[in-house]
């Protein structure tokens, strides 16, 4: 790889490092909106209410897990690449990317595991809105609260080792 395009792609993750814990604590926020355990009952009324203040605190566990997971799986595609775990200029899948983290001892197996349901999830939240059950879509949110933040702790850690 060029010294070029991996000082890019350390660049990118250490901002996507910053940007993806943004994005947790905005998604730890809107989970409180819904008690202390993110109360599956409470979210699930708000998820189905008329009222649009109500929704509007749904959606933003939505767009927070979604916005989380995004970040995460563009930083294993980025990681993946500049370790030369993948072929340089081609982005792998999302759930390559994870499986490349998990096979190189960056992540869990089941930290793996745990961001590719709602990896896999997020497009059915995404394209099938009028069918999407807020079961879905609060275990994806659940997923990523619990699991993100350890990929964004190992993923820190690989580049330290990298001495980045």
């Amino acid at each position: 790889m060029k010294p070029e395009r991996a000082n890019l792609l350390q660049t990118n993750i250490k901002k996507r490092l910053v940007d993806a814990s943004r994005h947790i604590r905005a998604l730890e926020a809107a989970a409180a909106d819904f008690g202390d355990d993110f109360d599956y009952e409470a979210f699930e009324r708000s998820w189905k209410s008329d009222d649009p203040q109500d929704l509007k605190r749904a959606y933003a566990v939505q767009a927070g897990y979604e916005n989380a997971l995004n970040t995460c799986i563009k930083i294993a595609q980025e990681l993946s690449e500049l370790e030369g775990w993948t072929t340089s200029g081609l982005e792998p899948k999302s759930t390559e990317a994870l499986k490349s983290l998990q096979e190189n001892g960056v992540i869990t197996a089941k930290t793996r595991m745990a961001l590719k349901s709602p990896q896999e999830r997020r497009s059915h939240v995404q394209h099938d809105y009028a069918n999407v059950t807020v079961r879905e879509v609060h275990e994806s949110a659940r997923e990523v609260l619990d699991h993100a933040p350890r990929l964004l702790q190992d993923v820190a850690s690989q580049l330290r080792q990298r001495g980045e």
